[in-house]
């Protein structure tokens, strides 16, 4: 009895991932930040203002091989991307906030990822990508269960 392989399997999302992944690594790089950074630079920028590290470590989950917030941190004031303030009262350690050439960072980063988003799905038609977006929710979702999340 032959049985054919499923038109799509985590190896082929696992590809993908992997080479998009590798495609923003590349324009990260470009800009000098690196993914750790990148989600502290983001973070702040979403919230509009400043952010503590402990409050940074806690909507932040280290990515393997990336450095923590605290030290994404000291590397992003170390290029003056973001200032970093002690709290009069000790508070949740130091505050990082985005400095002119910071928000200027984030928002050329993100004009690159919406470059390189119309290069990649830009000629996708819509309709397949909602499909392709509600397959890939419905594979998590399994996935989290079999793991009991």
């Amino acid at each position: 009895m032959t049985t054919t392989a499923p038109p799509l399997t985590g190896q082929d999302i696992g590809t993908v991932a992997a080479a998009t992944s590798r495609v923003f690594d590349v324009l990260l790089a470009r800009n000098g930040v690196t993914f750790g950074g990148w989600l502290v630079m983001n973070a702040l920028d979403q919230h509009g203002g400043p952010l503590s590290e402990a409050e940074l470590t806690r909507r932040l989950l280290p990515s393997p091989g990336e450095p923590s917030a605290a030290v994404a941190m000291r590397i992003l004031a170390a290029t003056g991307l973001v200032t970093l303030a002690q709290p009069e009262d000790g508070g949740d350690g130091p505050v990082a906030t985005l400095t002119e050439a910071g928000a200027a960072r984030v928002a050329a980063i993100r004009a690159g990822i919406r470059e390189v988003a119309g290069r990649l799905y830009g000629d996708i038609p819509a309709d397949d990508l909602a499909t392709a977006r509600r397959v890939l929710v419905a594979i998590t979702e399994r996935a989290n269960a079999e793991l009991g999340l």
